[in-house]
């Protein structure tokens, strides 16, 4: 069993690879596949996902409250870092209080739930996920920006976020 769990993730790993040697060998540009990813391919995929969940009457409620879920628990766990880390100085308590609640869901976490569990947890996954992109998008920049701007200032720079 634990041979084949490992194995499952490998095709991810693959790709990584390539995507390592595409850059370094035939000059495909970080930046041109970044926009790509965020613009084009990670709505399609939130927007998929969410469109083929398997909604009906009687497990709405729960399933739609998973994006809050992950993010109520991203917040908390942002929220009692920072307040245990009063010691750390201020740009490195924020950085530290964001890190936590972050994840690399969109890109590496959906496609090994996938992987992993099968098709049926692609919808549970992509929700999970808006989850976390909603903390990264509000709270967590919020925070991260407090490390270096008042709190107005920050408010400020959280309403002139694209994702907003």
């Amino acid at each position: 069993m634990d041979s084949v769990l490992l194995a499952k993730p490998l095709p991810l790993l693959g790709l990584v690879g390539l995507g390592f040697v595409a850059g370094r060998h035939f000059g495909v540009e970080r930046g041109s596949v970044a926009r790509l990813a965020i613009f084009v391919v990670a709505p399609c995929v939130f927007f998929y996902g969410t469109a083929t969940a398997p909604i009906d009457r009687e497990g709405t409620a729960s399933f739609l409250l998973l994006p809050l879920l992950t993010w109520g628990l991203a917040s908390l766990v942002c929220a009692i870092v920072y307040a245990l880390g009063s010691r750390v100085p201020r740009p490195r308590r924020n950085l530290m209080a964001f890190a936590v609640g972050n994840t690399n869901s969109g890109y590496f976490g959906i496609p090994a739930a996938v992987a992993i569990f099968g098709e049926s947890a692609f919808s549970t996954a992509v929700l999970l996920s808006i989850g976390f992109t909603l903390f990264e998008n509000t709270v967590g920049f919020y925070v991260t920006a407090r490390g270096r701007s008042t709190p107005r200032e920050a408010l400020a720079r959280l309403l002139r976020l694209p994702a907003l």
